[in-house]
């Protein structure tokens, strides 16, 4: 197996950065060249679906939405980011802390995302409703 390089985890937190940007601004071709055809994404109250077809068909149902994200801090290290940041809806009006940790394919796209939530007294789900231990 050849090492993963640091310019394909540079290319893949780009590619991270434009992905987040293509779903704030409801644009599902740019989101979709950004995925492997294998993907997998659990991001909780946001987007979920396995394979390109079933991401895009879930994200496409999303678009009116409006989400915001705004990233705080990102770590790569090879194949691995994992992106610190806070997510915004308007519809329904909510604010979340998130950690969506990606994995990179061969080819530096989106090949796993997975969304964990802060959960603490403040903070609301983003289906409005708060968020308890």
């Amino acid at each position: 197996m050849i090492p993963y390089s640091e310019i394909l985890t540079a290319l893949g937190v780009d590619h991270i950065r434009l992905a987040y940007h293509y779903a704030d601004i409801g644009d599902v071709d740019g989101y979709d060249s950004l995925l492997d055809t294998d993907v997998e994404i659990d991001a909780a109250g946001f987007l979920h679906g396995s394979g390109r077809a079933q991401v895009l068909d879930r994200a496409k149902q999303l678009v009116p939405r409006q989400n915001r994200h705004h990233i705080h801090d990102i770590i790569a290290d090879r194949h691995r980011v994992v992106v610190v940041g806070t997510a915004c809806t308007r519809q329904p009006e909510a604010t979340v802390e998130f950690a969506d940790v990606f994995t990179l394919s061969r080819d530096a796209l989106i090949l796993r995302q997975r969304r964990y939530l802060a959960v603490n007294e403040s903070s609301t789900s983003t289906h409005g409703r708060g968020i308890h231990r």
